[in-house]
């Protein structure tokens, strides 16, 4: 069985990803968690600032549910 989610990458996330818009939907397994999201995204661990699930600050070992929103943050350089 496979989970249903939206992603939204921010920041400059969206360049690891073959999507052309920084919004999508795809299609996971079943019990899978962020931290495994952001891998199959190949999304480098330290380039995450922030995860966002459905409106609320999530660990990266948080499950996913069926039509789940994720968004994930970048760092913010500065100086």
């Amino acid at each position: 069985m496979q989970l249903q989610i939206r992603v939204r990458l921010h920041g400059h996330l969206h360049v690891y990803v073959e999507q052309k818009s920084p919004e999508f939907e795809m299609e996971l397994p079943t019990e899978a968690t962020l931290a495994e999201l952001i891998r199959i995204l190949r999304i480098p661990e330290a380039e995450v600032a922030m995860i966002i699930l459905n409106g609320e600050n999530a660990a990266p070992s948080t499950i996913l549910s069926n039509d789940d929103s994720v968004s994930i943050f970048s760092a913010i350089g500065g100086g």
